[in-house]
């Protein structure tokens, strides 16, 4: 017994290292998917924008592995592929001037370096631009948007103009920062919600500069509450002749610059004054 016990140790230990092979193999297929798309070429990556795969990258990769030509999601786009991307960094400017975007168009984490040119562009499933940054100026003059426009917790550190843009849906921009000297809504029409105040798990917007809703029209519940108007006492925030049509809500918003209201027309309740009580209470606007 004690011979046949001493080979079977003998054959344990000469037992070559194959079978541990397929668990360093999944290892490494393990680590390659958590590493996100740091192995793939850039053929293949403009393959998978084109073919409207998902490409999200890992907030680890180094940038130059996370870099997007901005041509390739334009060229997607205006084909009607699906735009579906997370942590990209675009160096180049991002041209849709005009474009038919039929399908969605979403990019997620992503810091667009060069200008943004949505202009005049139709999105028929809407657009996603959560939680990116637009390092340069966004152009969404004339934008129109037929289901949900997204821009929460998006930051806009050039000009953000938003001048005649269209949201036939709801239009959600809580957590936006607007960090440059001025965002423009001139003639802009929400046909839906308008959310600039705070929602579970996301502050309200805040605007730096000078904001201007001039003759903006608000169809939809609007709600500015907590939402912070201005830097200092060269910003204004401009509501001439805005029309909002429901409520309009600006609890807790202040305006730290100068601000003016001349011929706005408010249709439905309009609230500056304080609500509700305890923590979650909302104090008066404060001018």
């Amino acid at each position: 017994m004690k011979l046949a016990h001493d080979k079977a140790n003998q054959l344990r230990t000469a037992a070559p290292a194959g079978p541990r092979l397929p668990w360093l193999a999944a290892v490494l297929i393990g680590l390659m998917a958590w590493c996100g798309h740091a192995a793939e070429s850039p053929g293949e990556l403009r393959r998978k924008v084109l073919a409207g795969e998902s490409i999200a990258f890992a907030a680890s990769q180094p940038e130059a592995s996370r870099t997007l030509p901005a041509g390739w999601l334009a060229e997607a786009a205006r084909k009607g592929t699906a735009v579906n991307v997370s942590r990209a960094v675009i160096t180049e400017p991002l041209d849709l001037r005009h474009a038919a975007v039929t399908n969605r168009f979403r990019l997620d984490q992503c810091v667009l370096k060069a200008p943004a040119d949505l202009s005049f562009g139709v999105f028929e499933q809407g657009f996603d631009f959560s939680d990116s940054q637009f390092v340069a100026d966004a152009d969404f003059t004339g934008v129109l948007a037929r289901r949900a426009a997204v821009l929460r917790g998006t930051a806009f550190s050039g000009l953000a103009i938003f001048t005649d843009a269209t949201a036939e849906d709801v239009f959600l921009v809580q957590g936006a920062a607007f960090l440059g000297k001025e965002a423009k809504f001139n003639r802009a029409t929400f046909l839906k919600t308008a959310g600039f105040g705070p929602a579970p798990g996301q502050p309200p917007a805040s605007f730096s500069g000078s904001v201007t809703f001039e003759a903006a029209r608000f169809a939809g519940v609007v709600d500015f509450n907590r939402v912070r108007f201005g830097g200092g006492t060269n910003s204004q925030a401009v509501f001439k002749e805005v029309r909002c049509e429901r409520a309009a809500t600006f609890r807790g918003a202040e305006f730290r610059g100068t601000t003016t209201f001349g011929s706005a027309l408010l249709l439905g309740n309009a609230g500056f004054g304080p609500e509700g009580e305890g923590p979650g209470a909302l104090p008066p606007a404060r001018f």
